[in-house]
């Protein structure tokens, strides 16, 4: 009897991580309602990104979002199947994908903002409560919360690269959506990168473009962006 209860406590145990607790609803959803979810939550410009200085807290962040949505592992982790293949979810392997999956899962069930008993009331749609007290997603969001700062959305991106060969140079324009209460505003920003090759899941090597996204640098306002392109390009033809 002792031998077949540690069989199953095992069993409902990832990688040493504790099972999930009864109170999780596991609920099994489809890719539209799992995307309905982190579009809500400001998340799906990020899990459409190709690449990522931080890849690991990256889908850490993306699971624990829908976790937060009470979605069963499986479903998460078919959500997450969808990743980029430059991401570490593809390269690490079904352990650590277990347990990437497993620790958003346990980690929105100690969040005291997560209530898992309005989950059936809040619909796809609304966003968590828990994505209202963060402060910040890998540099691409800050959001505001209860300190009445700007949030910042990044809408459109444009990468173009000096060449094929690893550790050419790379630059990153992002069109980036701010909100300072009823106030909106965009501005354009300029990030550097270098080409790095990678592995891919298929055991074939690809390309990705490694981005610097703590030193992002404005080039002013989208309705100025006509000028900086046409002072830049005078500016290059002076220098060259």
């Amino acid at each position: 009897a002792n031998t077949a209860a540690a069989a199953a406590a095992a069993a409902g145990c990832v990688g040493g991580l504790r099972e999930l607790p009864e109170e999780y609803p596991e609920k099994s959803v489809d890719w539209d309602t799992m995307r309905s979810w982190l579009d809500s939550n400001q998340l799906l410009y990020e899990f459409n990104r190709t690449s990522s200085t931080d890849w690991s807290g990256l889908e850490f962040k993306i699971a624990k979002c829908l976790a937060e949505g009470g979605f069963s592992e499986e479903s998460i982790s078919k959500a997450l199947n969808r990743l980029s293949a430059n991401s570490k979810w593809h390269s690490r392997g079904q352990s650590y994908q277990q347990r990437t999956v497993r620790k958003a899962v346990l980690a929105a069930c100690d969040d005291e903002y997560v209530d898992f008993s309005k989950s059936d009331d809040m619909g796809a749609s609304k966003a968590s409560e828990s994505r209202k007290t963060e402060s910040g997603s890998e540099g691409t969001r800050q959001e505001g919360g209860d300190n009445n700062m700007p949030e910042f959305t990044e809408k459109e991106t444009v990468q173009v690269k000096e060449g094929s060969s690893d550790g050419d140079r790379a630059i990153e324009a992002v069109k980036v959506e701010g909100k300072d209460g009823s106030d909106t505003f965009e501005f354009v920003s300029i990030r550097k990168g270098r080409v790095q090759t990678v592995e891919l899941t298929s055991g074939e090597e690809g390309q990705m473009i490694d981005i610097d996204e703590t030193n992002g640098k404005s080039v002013g306002g989208t309705a100025d962006l006509e000028l900086v392109i046409e002072a830049l390009e005078e500016l290059n033809e002076e220098i060259n």
